[in-house]
């Protein structure tokens, strides 16, 4: 039987998941597959150009429309969007070079961002690129305004500009009262505002690769990467007071892409290998979901 692996990415409100098998092309073309998060159902399977790398891959808030896009020089690095039903191209863009990420925004709107020449805003219906913007990566924020990577050694969000200790920030989320960074080879950071409220303390474990703030728990959920560490140590789930910094939980998981997603009660941590971890009473619970 083959082992089915898929690289994936929720939607902003976190209700769909899309995931590309690199295992399986059809005319240089990847498999997806997209699942709703509230029963982990699949609703729908298309193909798909892609390069993998960066986060080259969206899908929008209603589920309707997934994005791709292909890491390449002028004429052959493209934009793509299909609608998630049918797998119907509506939208393709070529006057970019050397795509790194897209992301869905409000009312039809595709962001991405190049390797040196900027961000850009597109209309998925009309093909008009709307708007430009300098910096390097746009980061989704469920609790105001997104947050901006202006490069590597700088975020910005509203007025304030924020530099790491390390050489680099990895990744931003947002949170109640402020952001979420993570540094590379560094800690996770909590501010609010220009005050530093914590700091985690787990370097031994790596890096934060994602994280995500739940209002609902006041939990802060986090995924380590550690790239020295092969196997089941490489990764780790580690759940984390958001008031405190305090961890609350830890533990190893298996080595795959992960997202974080939302049923009806709960958050979600699910992998591209076909298992969901739940934090429920104190222990973490698996499942499994049909890829």
């Amino acid at each position: 039987m083959e082992n089915k692996s898929y690289e994936l990415i929720a939607s902003n409100n976190m209700k769909y998941v899309a995931g590309i098998n690199f295992r399986n092309k059809l005319n240089n073309m990847y498999e997806m597959k997209v699942w709703i998060c509230s029963s982990m159902r699949e609703i729908s399977l298309l193909y798909v150009y892609y390069d993998l790398g960066g986060e080259r891959v969206a899908i929008s808030d209603d589920g309707k429309y997934v994005a791709t896009a292909q890491y390449k020089d002028y004429g052959e690095s493209k934009l793509y969007v299909y609608e998630v039903d049918s797998g119907k191209t509506i939208f393709e863009n070529a006057s970019l070079k050397r795509i790194q990420w897209v992301m869905f925004g409000n009312s039809g709107s595709l962001m991405t961002g190049t390797e040196s020449s900027g961000m850009f805003v597109f209309d998925i219906f009309s093909g008009i690129c709307t708007s430009t913007m300098k910096g390097k990566r746009v980061f989704y924020n469920q609790f105001g305004e997104d947050i901006l990577l202006l490069k590597e050694k700088k975020i910005k969000y509203g007025k304030q500009v924020y530099t790491p200790s390390t050489f680099a920030y990895l990744y931003a989320a947002g949170a109640p009262m402020g952001i979420l960074l993570s540094e590379v080879n560094g800690h996770l950071l909590y501010y609010n505002n220009e005050q530093l409220c914590w700091k985690s303390d787990i370097l031994d474990l790596g890096h934060f690769i994602s994280m995500y703030y739940d209002e609902k728990t006041n939990i802060v959920f986090g995924i380590l990467l550690n790239p020295r560490k092969k196997g089941d140590e490489r990764m780790h789930l580690v759940l984390l007071a958001g008031n405190s910094g305090e961890i609350i939980f830890i533990s190893s998981i298996e080595t795959a892409s992960y997202v974080f997603a939302l049923d009806t009660e709960s958050v979600l941590i699910v992998n591209g290998k076909g298992r969901i971890y739940v934090f429920e009473d104190n222990r973490l619970k698996t499942r499994a979901f049909t890829i």
